[in-house]
């Protein structure tokens, strides 16, 4: 297995003038399961946690890896955005939840970043080993010296950078990162070489450091605390666009479809889905279509509500059966 080499290094930094806006990313664990990050290729964590914080982010997409401390979870592959859809930058947090025997990572919650203006000065900066004495990175074929760009408000890096707090804390940076200088005297320059994480194998105890306070969940139904079908439903201005494009349409079997694609595109509440069930003249079109939806509601602890919209029972009990057997 290939290993993570850590250097320190003899670190010059340049003076520049620059604009720097940087973001940060939180992606935690829903149910505490500890997992490791890898941002562009680049190792995140060196010891898998069920929370990642990563800073200084200045790119507007990043390629995310998340790689679980149990190996029979499948790894999470997908792109993250540190933009909102107005394109300002934001400070994003992530969730991993299981849905269906599946793991997944969803958008939390996110607050715009405000831009910053920053001057520049030149610092030369040495760390130190453990003896007190300078220590000069081993050599290596070929390999690229890490550099550090710093003004007064903040600090470029070319390679992965980890700052080690007095407290304990560590926080890595991706490379590119934008940081603060108070973190200068604290700075560990890591270079991370084909990342392959080593699962434990022992099973004796071990002590990891307590997790921080996982963010306040945000509530879209109010009042509604149980099951969730799907990440974050449609707002009330999408979802009207959405109904009255489903309306327009002059046949039934022609709305049906239509409201099928806005099912499955989007996520929807329970109230959401009777009002579409509402715009149907026909019993068994309403009957399809609460089926159907049942994979694309948020709120599904509340979907015995659809019952509302039916006027025979036999509709309600062929919902209700097909609802159990989903289960």
């Amino acid at each position: 297995m290939k290993k993570t080499l850590l250097f320190l290094a003899v670190i010059t930094l340049f003076a520049v003038k620059s604009f720097s806006q940087a973001t940060e990313v939180v992606i935690f664990s829903q149910d505490g399961e500890r997992f490791w990050v890898v941002i562009d290729g680049v190792l995140q964590n060196q010891e898998p946690q069920p929370r990642v914080q990563v800073s200084g982010l200045t790119k507007e997409y990043y390629r995310v890896k998340v790689i679980f401390e149990i190996e029979t979870i499948p790894d999470i592959n997908q792109s993250i955005s540190t933009t909102d859809a107005d394109g300002k930058r934001v400070n994003a947090t992530y969730r991993i939840f299981k849905r269906k025997k599946k793991y997944s990572m969803w958008p939390h919650s996110w607050e715009e970043v405000a831009p910053a203006q920053a001057q520049t000065q030149t610092i030369q900066l040495q760390t130190e080993g453990p003896s007190g004495r300078p220590q000069t990175r081993p050599q290596q074929p070929a390999t690229q010296q890490p550099t550090v760009q710093v003004d007064q408000t903040t600090v470029t890096t070319t390679a992965g950078i980890t700052v080690r707090l007095p407290d304990g804390t560590v926080i890595t940076f991706a490379p590119g990162a934008v940081i603060d200088p108070q973190y200068l005297d604290y700075i560990v320059v890591e270079e991370t070489v084909d990342f392959q994480p080593e699962r434990p194998v022992a099973t004796r105890p071990i002590n990891y450091p307590a997790p921080a306070p996982t963010p306040a969940p945000v509530y879209y139904v109010p009042g509604y605390t149980g099951a969730v079908g799907c990440p974050i439903p449609m707002d009330a201005n999408s979802f009207n666009r959405a109904k009255n494009t489903i309306k327009n349409n002059s046949l039934e079997s022609d709305m049906i479809s239509t409201a099928k694609q806005v099912a499955s595109n989007n996520c929807l509440t329970v109230s959401q889905v009777v009002e579409i069930m509402d715009l149907f003249g026909f019993e068994s079109t309403k009957l399809e279509f609460a089926k159907f939806a049942y994979d694309y509601t948020y709120d599904i602890g509340n979907y015995y509500e659809v019952n509302n919209a039916f006027s025979f029972s036999s509709s309600k009990q062929e919902l209700n059966n097909y609802i159990n057997r989903k289960r």
